[in-house]
C-alpha cells in the first residue's frame, strides 16, 4: 500500500509538473503562432500594395504618357503627407484598373483591415497623384505624415505606405535569402532602366542585335566612372523607373557607375552590391554565378549582363553563350493583350535539352499601350507579377533568368497585358543556360 501511495504521489507530481510546464509554454507557443501569422499577413499586405502600386503607375503612364508619368515623384527624403492625395473608394479604383491593369483590387490587408486608396484621377499631372497604405496589425494609422524608410519587420503595427511609385514605409527584408533576392531584383530593375536610358542617348533600339556586351572575360569595375545616387536619380526617375533604390536588401548602399560623357564607350554602365557583409571583395569579377547560400558575395551587373549573381538553384552550373536570338514575333504577329503564347526553346542557339533555365535579354517592341509581359515555364499558372513593363510606343529591354518546362523541348509561355486591349511584339535573346 505504501509503494502504491508513493507511486500515486510520483505520478501526481509528474502531472502537476506537466500542467505547470504546459502553462509556461502556452504563451510561447501562442506567441510563435501569432508571429508566424503576422509575418504572413505582413507579407501578403506588402505584396498587395506592390501589385496595386504597379497597376496604378501603368494606369498613370497610359493617361499622361511615359515621360510625364511620375512627374509627381517626390524627393525621397521629404515627408509624405497623405492629405495631399484625394481619397478614392475601392469601387472607384476598381472601375479604373480592372480588368486592364489588375484582375481585381484587394480591399482588405493581411489583417483584414481596409486599405486606404488615394488617387487624383481628375488631375494625373498633379504634384502628388497616387498613394495607398495599410494601418498594420493594430488597424490604427500612425498619422498622416511619413518619412521614407524601412522598419523592423517584427513591428507588425507599423503602417505600410506607398506613394507615387515609391515604397515610403516598408518592412526590411526578414532573412538573408529575402535580402539577396530583393537585391538581385533591384539590380536587374536598375540595369534595365540604365539600358533604356542608353538606348535613348545613342539611338540604339536593341531589337536587331543583342545589348549584351559582356562575356567570359573579367569585368574591371575601375573601367566605369562612378556616379552618385542623386545624379543617377536625376537621369532615370521618372522616365525610366518610378524610383531608384539607394540601398540593397541588407541596407548597404549600392555602387553606381555610368559613363555619361561617352555613352558609346566600350564600358559604360555598372551596378553592384557588397552583399551581407557590406564589403566589396575587389574590383575584378569573372562572369559567373555563385552558391546562393553565400550571402556575403558581391552581386554585380555591367553593360546589360549579370556578372556575379546567386544561382537559381543548388547543383546547377551556368554556361555562357554567344548572344543569340531565340525568337522574334515581328515577322509573324504581335502578342495580343490577355492572350498566352507558347514558345519552344528546344535546342535553339545551343541550349541543351537538359537545360533547366536560361539567361535572357527580353525586349518589348512597339506596344500600342502601357502594360507588361510575364514569362513562365509552360503549364504553370501565370503570376500577378511582370517580367518586363513598358509604356505606349516605347521599346524597352530587361534581363531575366527564366526557368524552362520539363521535357526535351523546354518551353516558356508569354502573357501580355496591354492597355486598351492592345498588342506588343516580343524579342528574346539568350546569353547562357543552367543545367
Amino acid at each position: 500500500m505504501k509503494k502504491m501511495s508513493n507511486l500515486l504521489s510520483t505520478l501526481l507530481g509528474f502531472a502537476v509538473a506537466a500542467l505547470l510546464l504546459s502553462a509556461a509554454l502556452a504563451p510561447l507557443v501562442q506567441g510563435a503562432l501569432v508571429t508566424r501569422t503576422d509575418q504572413q499577413a505582413q507579407a501578403r499586405t506588402a505584396g498587395d500594395i506592390d501589385m496595386v502600386g504597379r497597376a496604378l503607375f501603368s494606369w498613370l503612364s497610359d493617361q499622361v504618357g511615359a515621360a510625364a508619368a511620375g512627374q509627381s515623384q517626390i524627393a525621397v527624403p521629404a515627408p509624405i503627407q497623405m492629405t495631399d492625395y484625394p481619397v478614392i473608394s475601392p469601387g472607384g479604383l476598381t472601375s479604373l484598373l480592372v480588368p486592364v491593369y489588375l484582375s481585381e483590387v484587394p480591399e482588405l490587408d493581411g489583417w483584414n483591415h481596409p486599405y486606404d486608396f488615394r488617387l487624383n484621377a481628375a488631375n494625373p499631372l498633379a504634384p502628388k497623384v497616387m498613394a495607398l497604405r495599410s494601418p498594420g496589425r493594430d488597424g490604427a494609422y500612425g498619422g498622416t505624415s511619413y518619412l521614407a524608410g524601412r522598419f523592423n519587420p517584427e513591428s507588425f503595427d507599423e503602417d505600410i505606405v506607398w506613394a507615387d511609385g515609391y515604397a515610403v514605409r516598408w518592412p526590411r527584408s526578414r532573412t538573408d535569402r529575402e535580402a539577396q533576392m530583393q537585391t538581385l531584383k533591384d539590380v536587374q530593375s536598375i540595369g534595365a532602366a540604365l539600358f533604356n536610358w542608353l538606348t535613348d542617348q545613342t539611338g540604339f533600339a536593341g531589337t536587331d542585335e543583342t545589348p549584351v556586351q559582356g562575356g567570359p572575360s573579367p569585368v574591371q569595375m575601375t573601367d566605369y566612372p562612378l556616379i552618385s545616387y542623386v545624379a543617377l536619380d536625376s537621369l532615370l526617375v521618372p522616365q525610366y523607373m518610378p524610383y531608384l533604390p539607394e540601398r540593397d536588401g541588407w541596407e548597404n548602399p549600392f555602387e553606381f557607375r555610368l559613363n555619361t560623357a561617352n555613352p558609346l564607350a566600350p564600358r559604360v554602365m555598372a551596378i553592384r552590391s557588397p552583399g551581407r557583409n557590406g564589403t566589396f571583395s575587389g574590383d575584378t569579377y569573372l562572369v559567373t554565378s555563385f552558391d546562393p547560400d553565400r550571402f556575403d558575395e558581391d552581386i554585380v551587373w555591367a553593360d546589360g549582363l549579370l556578372v556575379r549573381w546567386p544561382a537559381t538553384g543548388q547543383g546547377l552550373s551556368f554556361s555562357t553563350l554567344t548572344p543569340c536570338r531565340i525568337f522574334d514575333t515581328r515577322p509573324a504577329s504581335a502578342l495580343q493583350s490577355g492572350s498566352t503564347t507558347l514558345f519552344e526553346i528546344g535546342a535553339a542557339c545551343g541550349v541543351p535539352a537538359a537545360a533547366k533555365a536560361v539567361a535572357v535579354t527580353i525586349t518589348a517592341v512597339g506596344p500600342t499601350g502601357a502594360g507588361y509581359m510575364t514569362l513562365v515555364p509552360e503549364g504553370l499558372p501565370v503570376p500577378l507579377v511582370s517580367t518586363i513593363t513598358f509604356a505606349a510606343g516605347q521599346t524597352r529591354t530587361n534581363n531575366a533568368i527564366l526557368s524552362l518546362s520539363a521535357g526535351s523541348v523546354g518551353s516558356i509561355e508569354a502573357k501580355a497585358v496591354v492597355a486598351g486591349n492592345g498588342q506588343v511584339h516580343l524579342v528574346l535573346d539568350v546569353t547562357g543556360y543552367f543545367e
